[in-house]
């Protein structure tokens, strides 16, 4: 079992882009319209519209996290026995981007069999997207001269072109805990309000639910990469103020989900702020739950 908790926040807007196209709109528009008479579908289908008008105004921002991954592994005698038994990893984070580019530097400490890396000299790492290419650095404070890995080199440097799917979105959610802010679950490549509109099962929630003090409404969906709910803050521009998301073995979530699989996403405790007349998203906890079990799910 993997468990991941992640409080994040939003620390400046430095731009919105405002009066601008609503990116990820485009894909979603015309996608499995409601037919007629399905007023639930097509009542879920405005709203998600709502939520998404606004999410994609944000285009630049600067965000930092501190979370921890929890693991509980247990591998088979003769296997991985370095890495059975239970350990917690801590991270921090911070990345700055402006809509086509970023800055991300990340800290990593706590057991990582071999090595065990400490708060106050842990493993860094810095990557640099141009819109183009991706340039990465890793200082790794266990390897190089005067370690027990010698020949190993303590610091690293590779530029990489990134392909064109996976360029922005993609390349941002899997170096940070952004996928929310993004519009995504985690280590998704299909956004939020995509994905419920092409959902076997859309509705809408006849009451609303109070969510931090806020009425919120909720959706629920069954889509092929799993099952899950969003509550939708009215009063804070529709953006997300709770989600839930289950996927199990034999959904699509990027791939095919093997039998003993199963996956939870969280996200709640959110806050807003409102900047040029434009409300956003500025903290939050985000908790992923990974598991495998042996005997199927």
């Amino acid at each position: 079992m993997i468990a991941i908790k992640t409080p994040f926040m939003l620390l400046l807007v430095s731009a919105l882009n405002l009066g601008g196209p609503n990116m990820g709109l485009a894909g979603a528009a015309g996608t499995n319209q409601a037919k007629p008479g399905d007023a639930g579908r097509e009542q879920a289908f405005k709203l998600l519209d709502q939520y998404e008008a606004t999410r994609s105004q944000l285009s630049s921002f600067i965000f930092k996290d501190k979370g921890s991954c929890e693991w509980d592994a247990h591998y088979t005698p003769g296997m991985n026995q370095s890495l059975s038994g239970h350990r917690t990893v801590f991270h921090s984070e911070e990345l700055r981007f402006d809509g086509t580019r970023y800055k991300l530097c990340q800290k990593l400490w706590g057991p990582m069999p071999p090595d065990t890396y400490r708060e106050n000299n842990p493993r860094y790492s810095f990557s640099l997207y141009d819109g183009t290419n991706v340039w990465a650095y890793m200082a790794d404070p266990t390897a190089g001269p005067g370690t027990a890995r010698p020949r190993v080199n303590r610091y690293h440097l590779t530029m990489n072109s990134v392909p064109m799917a996976d360029r922005i979105d993609g390349n941002l959610g899997i170096a940070c805990k952004v996928y929310f802010l993004l519009g995504y679950f985690p280590i998704g490549k299909t956004r939020i309000a995509l994905n419920f509109r092409q959902a076997s099962s859309l509705s809408v929630r006849k009451q609303t639910e109070l969510v931090d003090g806020s009425p919120c409404i909720v959706i629920d969906a069954v889509t092929k990469s799993g099952r899950g709910s969003i509550w939708l803050d009215p009063e804070h521009g529709y953006l997300i103020a709770k989600a839930e998301y289950h996927v199990k073995a034999g959904d699509f979530y990027n791939e095919r989900i093997k039998p003993g699989t199963v996956m939870d996403f969280k996200l709640y405790d959110v806050r807003f702020k409102k900047v040029n007349d434009t409300w956003v998203t500025v903290a939050g906890t985000e908790e992923s739950n990974k598991v495998w079990l042996p005997d199927g799910y």
